[in-house]
């Protein structure tokens, strides 16, 4: 068998060059995982809270346009989020649109009437999360999350 010394030092420098070629795109993947990860988290979040408050607005027909009892239970839920750890519940306010200032918003809370006859509590809950690395073609700037939830209302006699 024949040693061939001279052509192992020429194919030495072919992997650095593979990785010099590839660690962008490795590294755009990266952020863009993280990002997409980032932004589904504060998306399932936004629903659970708008699903809580649904529900406990769904208790009778008086509860139904409770906005204030809504906001308590949409904060409550968001505050694991990075930009709303400092919002109290019972303090904060929550405006018909987020903003800067205020990430979580109340757009909608009242009752509908569906098909069936029946009335459900409808809450919309909308959430502005912290801006992101830019993806070009898919995420260009910040985006605002809305999540909506209705629930049947259980009491529907008035008192």
């Amino acid at each position: 068998m024949i040693r061939q010394r001279g052509r192992k030092k020429r194919d030495g420098g072919n992997a650095i060059i593979e990785f010099a070629l590839m660690a962008p795109w490795i590294l755009f993947l990266f952020i863009g995982t993280f990002d997409l990860g980032f932004y589904f988290y504060a998306g399932i979040c936004t629903s659970n809270a708008a699903r809580v408050a649904a529900i406990a607005n769904a208790v009778s027909l008086s509860s139904a346009t409770d906005s204030a009892g809504a906001c308590y239970n949409v904060v409550g839920e968001m505050n694991k989020l990075p930009n709303t750890q400092a919002l109290v519940p019972g303090s904060y306010a929550c405006p018909s649109s987020p903003s800067s200032g205020s990430p979580i918003a109340l757009v909608t809370v009242g009752t509908e009437v569906e098909s069936d006859g029946s009335t459900a509590a409808v809450v919309q809950v909308g959430y502005l999360p912290l801006q992101m690395i830019p993806i070009p073609g898919v995420i260009n700037g910040q985006m605002t999350i809305y999540r909506t939830a209705k629930v049947p209302i259980l009491n529907t006699t008035p008192p």
